[in-house]
């Protein structure tokens, strides 16, 4: 099995999400990736977690969302660096459907661990969306 981790934070004045509705949005988030990483791998199992914080600072909203994916070991074959291509794919897409949903995203890390290596290729850093 290969494991995807990723963690973002959202904040905004504004939100579709209301923080008691967490459930809910966490199934939305969870189904997206789901279906993003079927079209790599065979097999998805995904858990996402969002946590809001408890402070409120000019009146903006900012929750914190972990997800942890484990995917079947089956990768497109044709891709020169997969990891890297999972990885921008996962970031990009997820970053359109959070925007949707909490407004404004930060990255804070996206990363893709394969299972037949002995090392993992991550892409970490803070971006913005």
């Amino acid at each position: 099995m290969c494991t995807l981790q990723a963690r973002m934070q959202c904040y905004d004045r504004f939100s579709e999400i209301i923080p008691n509705e967490v459930e809910y949005n966490e199934l939305i988030v969870e189904n997206a990736v789901s279906q993003l990483l079927l079209a790599f791998f065979n097999e998805v199992m995904v858990d996402v977690n969002i946590y809001f914080s408890p402070h409120v600072q000019m009146e903006m909203q900012h929750c914190f969302i972990q997800i942890q994916a484990q995917c079947g070991n089956q990768i497109i074959a044709s891709l020169s660096d997969p990891c890297e291509f999972i990885e921008l794919n996962v970031e990009i897409k997820i970053c359109s459907i959070l925007m949707e949903l909490f407004g404004s995203v930060i990255v804070d890390s996206v990363t893709f661990i394969p299972s037949s290596y002995g090392h993992t290729y991550a892409r970490s850093g803070v971006g913005r969306v």
